[in-house]
């Protein structure tokens, strides 16, 4: 590989031990979302915070045009970029999946953070809620981890053994999906990457971490359509990564599964059972998983807004709608 491939990518966003930035990755249907994210988050902060948002072409003039309008309405600390497609070998071939095909390529972009960033960053999903002082992340002590995530409470369950009843290819999908990561997702062992603290310079300092962006290393994780980005990732630190109390990367389900004592969670360490039961009660940031996304509206869905977490992205919403004047709404839904 070039040398100039060892290095942060140039035109990265501007970083140092000081100001860590925070860094999004977005396609235009995400464009939304991420601006209401941005805005929750800089309205908890402490202090300001550089935020950087890597774009996936396509991208419209009205699509710039709504994030310059929320920088400067705002008064964002914001730099919109282009992801740079170079920065994964084989990414063109996934780049020119049909729309609708599964994850979007920029899915992909927290495999790539240590060739575009020089320290510290701070990865989020634009399907978050920041509720938190966000520089407690920028400023965690981790020590000397590359990684700092949040338990993946959907993976607290084993996947094996089975059940008698199980189909034959569930069994087989589990297993090899087993293989590919190298260990048994459970108890607390696998981290989900819609919130990563990342110092970028400590991964760097792995003699393997290149190929964290090859592109042929997701392939055992499934198909590249089907977003195997958080797998790679959990392979590659499996063991090395620090664990960041759940309350900052908390699905939306969690205070129902832990009022009615879930199944899936009964099970679980009981120093996670406490973190969960805490964080309900104080969440940090909200992760709004699965298909129903509450920037879409509700329709008959609307006992949705039952759950805090959806209530409270409703406020925020309407607060973000109210500042852009009106208009950011009706304008986010494009594309």
């Amino acid at each position: 590989m070039a040398e100039a491939d060892d290095r942060p990518a140039p035109g990265r966003p501007a970083d140092n031990n000081l100001t860590p930035p925070v860094v999004y990755g977005v396609n235009t249907a995400y464009i939304l979302p991420a601006l209401i994210s941005i805005f929750s988050l800089q309205r908890n902060a402490s202090r300001p915070v550089n935020i950087t948002l890597y774009l996936q072409s396509p991208i419209e003039p009205h699509d710039l045009d709504l994030i310059d309008r929320a920088r400067d309405r705002l008064g964002l600390r914001l730099d919109r970029r282009i992801f740079p497609a170079n920065v994964l070998s084989g990414f063109e071939d996934y780049e020119e999946l049909p729309p609708g095909a599964g994850f979007p390529a920029i899915s992909l972009l927290p495999l790539v953070l240590p060739r575009l960033v020089e320290g510290r960053c701070l990865f989020l999903d634009a399907d978050t809620l920041v509720m938190g002082d966000i520089w407690e992340l920028l400023v965690l002590d981790m020590g000397g981890m590359p990684l700092g995530a949040c338990t993946g409470l959907a993976q607290v369950p084993r996947p094996l053994p089975f059940p008698a009843r199980t189909r034959p290819e569930r069994r087989k999908r589990v297993t090899n999906r087993v293989d590919a990561l190298g260990f048994m997702p459970g108890g607390g062992n696998y981290f989900n990457s819609g919130v990563l603290v990342m110092d970028c310079h400590v991964v760097r300092q792995d003699p393997k971490w290149q190929s964290l962006a090859h592109i042929d290393q997701l392939g055992p994780h499934g198909p590249i359509s089907a977003g195997p980005d958080q797998d790679r990732l959990n392979e590659f630190f499996f063991g090395r990564w620090f664990p960041v109390p759940v309350s900052w990367n908390l699905p939306t389900g969690t205070r129902r599964h832990i009022a009615t004592n879930h199944r899936r969670y009964r099970d679980a360490p009981d120093g996670l059972r406490r973190q969960m039961r805490e964080a309900v009660r104080d969440p940090k940031i909200w992760h709004y998983m699965g298909r129903k996304k509450p920037w879409k509206g509700y329709g008959i869905f609307s006992w949705y807004l039952t759950r805090q977490a959806f209530r409270d992205y409703r406020k925020a919403q309407k607060e973000f709608t109210d500042l852009m004047s009106g208009d950011c709404h009706e304008d986010g839904n494009q594309g």
